[in-house]
């Protein structure tokens, strides 16, 4: 049945005795390729009170010449089988017509006459492939015609001479291939002209005449040859895009109102020198410009500059001294230039945020100065070949990611460790690199695959003996982290997994389901091996893996399973997007249900989840899930997809060739130093971080310190709102004054002068206690504590200058 076509055969009078008839809407619910409709001795009418008719699909090849639709205000029928509306000698009294749609209506050949309609606002035809022509007169007292849409019309080939458009704000010819001319728009009142992709050779110099003008669109204008000077004149135009304009060489002077200006691919050789007189310019885009070769260095005047991007101009060799500091421009694109050198005074652009010099094959280094370049948090210069070594990076403190992907790098560049903001770490295809030490424990991803003499990885005895201690941690709870190592064949893998663990321990023991706003946290690795490490204790041979769950199995120490899969991948002749996927299902539990979860490998958001692999590899990932407390076993079931003709299907090459389980408690996290306190596990061992050593009343006494303080809670910043309901502890001099103290000593805090830095909370058996920057009165003298250390959700904490943190007994 599901393969049937219904066909509907209606009468040519179907609608004789429906005089009254106002609103007819044929909604489209079925498949038009199921269900079709047709009139086998044509319409022959339709009702004169007929208001508004919407048909979409609309079987016949026109509309009755005879009916009469003085009183129709809408009419739409997109993709329709009309040849013609109706028979065009005929001039339909159309006066309360307003908008008309026949888009996507392919049959359609002949343009309707609509001079019968002087109040029409709205035209589209776009997409109507067959339309050959709109005839002059079939225009003719359209005099408030708003919106006029041919995009897309691929056979339309002329257009009046002249357009009489008192009204007309919008003007679509994109797509018009054919086109080879624009007719003279006789009006003021257009703000938007579409040209993209016709045939024109110019833009007619009428078009100063519409001073509204705010948006114009000449992309891919191949045979363009030359603005008119007049453009200067459109005071209002903020946008001008001529990307693939590729025999457009010169740029007439602009408007200064001008926002945005795309040049993509045109053949300009050198850049106008009017452009220092567009103070509002906002972003200019370059980008594959061959015939570039200079910029002049008076862009650098354009002070609301924020994106200046020159990709792929292969014929740009230099890039101008930037002079003095520029505050502006916060993203620069160099990729695929052929830049030698960065100019020395590179660090002048003090808020560049992202900086872009992928595949610069010329490159050989950056200056040194880059390094105080305080505000940059992108830096690409992945394949940029040449650059076999790279100087500190240590002052580029907001750095987020980095990429060194396809470079000569032997090792990684000294105070990368020092970069605590650096999230991504792109090191794949470097041929050189040998080794992969002292990593920022805040990095969120890392791909450090195809990295053949790679052998030395960041060192997990030491990460075992700071363990969660590191004062440079800090995890965000709803991040995905992944760490790739995919064809690295030379590196120690116990290494790998340590990390693997030690990530895994910190996301689970960190993660609030309370706080879940809708992104799941995962850990995720990947290296080349063959079997399940013995850390997984449930291990099995094949794809699937069943296990009978302990007795109380899913207790508050119980935080998810952590999973593992060794695949075997095969050739592929052409690039492939893999994907690592797991069902996942509790069974037995106490009502007979089976629970199903599906769980997916996720190898970050910077390129495909799985890359094709010909060796076997091992895959780990853990993610967060909330579980039947009940149930009594538990299966895994894992599979590859490949994507195929737009489309998922299951993987006949990558087989899964064994498997793994741990089911992961808080116990786990002794290993490395965590260990439980209150509500959360708080990290350990915290040997810097201050602790008074017995209480007192607050007031008169004095304190000794512990030569080994202990850390008691977790803190987080204040907001101001908090900060103002806990004025009355300070006076007007900021220092600190105490508050009665009860002989809970929860409530106590033994201080006697505070010099107000942070103010924090402090959790405690469910209490908010005030946490403050102290000096510490002892033998009549004050004296700083050396250091203090502790992470926090949103921000971290540690020593500088004399500032510390007392926390209360």
């Amino acid at each position: 049945m599901d393969d049937m076509v219904e066909e509907i055969h209606l009468s040519a009078m179907v609608f004789q005795d429906m005089c009254n008839l106002r609103l007819l809407k044929v909604n489209s619910f079925c498949d038009t390729n199921k269900c079709k409709v047709y009139f086998p001795e044509g319409l022959r009418s339709l009702p004169r009170a007929l208001r508004y008719l919407e048909w979409p699909a609309f079987p016949a090849h026109s509309l009755p010449s005879k009916s009469m639709l003085r009183n129709l205000v809408e009419l739409k029928m997109p993709n329709s089988q009309l040849e013609q509306l109706w028979d065009g000698s005929i001039i339909q009294p159309l006066e309360k017509l307003t908008h008309i749609d026949l888009s996507h209506s392919k049959n359609l050949t002949q343009f309707p006459n609509l001079s019968g309609a002087p109040n029409l606002e709205i035209i589209n035809l776009e997409h109507c492939t067959s339309l050959l022509e709109v005839p002059s007169n079939h225009l003719q007292n359209v005099d408030k015609l708003i919106d006029f849409n041919l995009s897309h019309c691929t056979s339309l080939s002329s257009l009046p001479d002249i357009i009489v458009a008192g009204a007309l704000k919008v003007l679509k010819l994109s797509g018009c291939s054919r086109l080879t001319g624009i007719p003279d728009i006789i009006g003021t009142t257009m703000e938007e002209l579409y040209l993209d992709s016709t045939s024109i050779k110019e833009v007619p110099s009428s078009i100063a005449s519409h001073s509204h003008l705010s948006l114009l669109s000449v992309r891919n204008c191949e045979c363009l040859e030359s603005l008119p000077s007049s453009i200067h004149n459109l005071e209002f135009i903020e946008s001008l895009s001529l990307i693939g304009c590729s025999v457009l060489d010169n740029i007439p002077v602009l408007p200064k109102s001008m926002k945005e200006l795309v040049l993509n691919g045109a053949a300009i050789k050198e850049f106008p020198s009017s452009i220092e007189s567009l103070f509002c310019l906002k972003s200019i885009t370059m980008s594959s410009c061959q015939r570039l070769e200079s910029l002049p260095s008076s862009i650098f005047k354009l002070r609301y500059l924020t994106e200046l991007s020159l990709s792929n101009c292969s014929n740009l060799t230099k890039f101008p001294e930037i002079l003095e500091p520029i505050d502006n421009i916060r993203v620069l694109r160099l990729d695929r230039t052929g830049i030698k050198q960065l100019p020395s005074s590179i660090h002048n652009l003090i808020r560049l945020c992202q900086l872009d010099l992928s595949w610069c094959r010329s490159l050989e280094g950056l200056p040194n100065k880059m390094c105080i370049m305080h505000s940059l948090e992108i830096l690409n210069l992945s394949n940029c070949s040449k650059i076999n070594r790279l100087s500190s990076l240590a002052g580029l403190t907001s750095l987020k990611s980095l990429n060194l992907s396809g470079t000569s790098i032997t090792k990684m560049p000294s105070g990368i460790r020092r970069l605590s903001k650096l999230q991504a770490l792109l090191i794949k295809n470097c041929k050189n690199l040998q080794s992969l030490t002292e990593l920022p424990l805040v990095l969120e991803y890392l791909n450090a695959s195809e990295c053949p003499l790679l052998e030395t990885l960041f060192n997990s005895e030491k990460m075992l003996e700071l363990g969660a201690s590191c004062d440079d941690y800090h995890i965000r709870e709803d991040s995905v982290v992944s760490f790739l190592f995919y064809g690295s064949s030379k590196l120690d893998f116990n290494n790998i997994m340590i990390n693997f663990r030690y990530r895994v321990l910190r996301k689970a023991l960190r993660y609030e389901p309370d706080n879940y706003l809708g992104y799941i946290p995962s850990v995720n690795s990947c290296w080349p091996g063959s079997e399940v490490p013995e850390w997984f204790n449930y291990r099995c041979e094949g794809s699937s893996i069943k296990i009978k769950l302990p007795p109380k199995w899913n207790n508050t120490d119980f935080l998810g399973f952590v999973v593992c899969v060794v695949a075997l991948g095969d050739y592929y002749p052409h690039p492939v997007s893999l994907r690592l996927s797991s069902y996942f299902r509790l069974l037995k539990t106490k009502h007979g249900k089976r629970e199903p979860f599906h769980w997916r490998f996720n190898g970050g958001t910077h390129e495909d989840d799985v890359p094709t692999f010909n060796s076997p590899h091992i895959f780990t990932w853990f993610q967060y899930q909330m579980y039947n407390k009940d149930a009594e076993e538990a299966s895994f079931e894992f599979f590859f997809d490949e994507w195929i003709n737009d489309t998922y299907v299951t993987s006949s090459k990558t087989k899964v060739l064994r498997c793994g389980i741990r089911m992961l408690y808080r116990q786990d996290g002794e290993e490395f130093g965590f260990r439980r306190h209150n509500l959360y596990l708080i990290d350990g061992p915290t040997d810097t971080i201050c602790k008074p050593e017995s209480s007192g009343s607050g007031r008169d006494g004095h304190n000794n310190f512990s030569q080994k303080p202990q850390l008691l809670g977790e803190a987080q910043i204040m907001s101001e709102s908090t900060l103002s309901e806990h004025r009355h502890f300070f006076n007007a001099q900021g220092n600190y004054a105490p508050p009665p103290f009860s002989n809970d000593a929860h409530a106590s805090v033994d201080i006697y002068k505070i010099h107000l830095i942070s103010v924090v909370k402090f959790w405690k058996a469910n209490e908010l206690v005030p946490v403050l920057g102290q000096s510490e009165e002892k033998g009549g003298k004050w004296k700083t504590l050396q250091s203090w250390s502790f992470n926090t959700d949103r921000q971290k904490f540690k020593h500088v200058d004399d500032r510390q943190v007392a926390f209360p007994p």
